[in-house]
């Protein structure tokens, strides 16, 4: 499952890979296509049990194990599935969060719905405030250094009243996690969310797998490496400024790299 842009195209990228080595890969969208929201707003997790009926009911994937790998947005997805549902027995997730965030779409509308729901009912989410955004974007254009927006995700995290109730309980999975982070990601602050889920996971004895692979130059990247070449999309001109999604060059290359072979393995054994 990919993030907040919504192209599943580019998912061909990971399954292809994935596929060579003896997966049966499915690519899952969940909105920007025909029969699903239009936007990543309350997308209903019931979608995802008719995921999962298919995949145990079809000739080629009829297996008690399904397998879920996730980025970015599509990883607090993934974590949530897991939270949820005890038919994944596995997850990998690259650049995810610990915690369901409001309707990305809903940041400039001013709508306060959760990207997720379940029989119709918003999830608890943590609400994105634009205000913290426009100050740190101030302060960028006129340092002249390039903007994100994890300092956004951090302070609300951090300013928000309802906390637990937006975490994703992932204490409940039933499978072996496999975390990616990037330290210098600049989308949101992916490595302070995944050192959380590891320190909830050891508080509740947690008796699946579970491995953190944190990378200390790796900003906001694909999973997958030797796909799109990387100085052409670490910093991107847009408005007055210059987007990066964090990380240097060749921490990004490292870091793509490594954490690929690891996450082979990890579905592997």
């Amino acid at each position: 499952m990919g993030g907040s842009d919504g192209e599943r195209s580019a998912l061909s990228l990971l399954a292809g890979p994935l596929a060579s080595r003896g997966f049966h890969v499915l690519t899952v969208g969940y909105f920007n296509e025909e029969g699903l929201p239009a936007k990543l707003e309350e997308v209903p997790l019931e979608y995802f049990e008719k995921v999962f009926a298919w995949l145990k009911n079809n000739p080629l994937t009829r297996t008690g194990e399904i397998y879920v790998h996730g980025t970015s947005k599509g990883g607090e997805l993934a974590l949530l599935l897991a939270s949820r549902y005890n038919v994944i027995s596995k997850v990998a997730v690259s650049a995810p969060h610990a915690y369901c965030f409001q309707a990305l779409d809903g940041l400039a509308s001013g709508n306060l719905v959760s990207s997720w729901s379940y029989k119709g009912v918003s999830l608890p989410f943590i609400p994105v405030d634009n205000d913290i955004f426009y100050e740190h974007h101030r302060i960028c254009l006129e340092q002249n250094k390039p903007f994100g927006f994890a300092s956004t995700y951090k302070t609300s995290v951090e300013r928000a009243a309802n906390k637990e109730d937006a975490r994703i309980k992932i204490e409940n999975a039933h499978a072996d996690l496999l975390f990616i982070a990037g330290c210098k990601d600049n989308v949101w602050n992916t490595y302070d969310a995944c050192v959380e889920l590891m320190d909830i996971l050891e508080k509740h004895n947690y008796k699946y797998n579970y491995k953190l692979l944190a990378y200390e130059d790796l900003g906001h990247s694909l999973p997958i490496p030797y796909t799109i070449p990387l100085n052409e999309t670490l910093n991107v001109k847009m408005g007055e400024g210059v987007f990066t999604c964090g990380g240097t060059l060749e921490g990004n290359c490292y870091g793509q790299s490594d954490s690929w072979r690891k996450t082979i393995e990890f579905f592997m054994n």
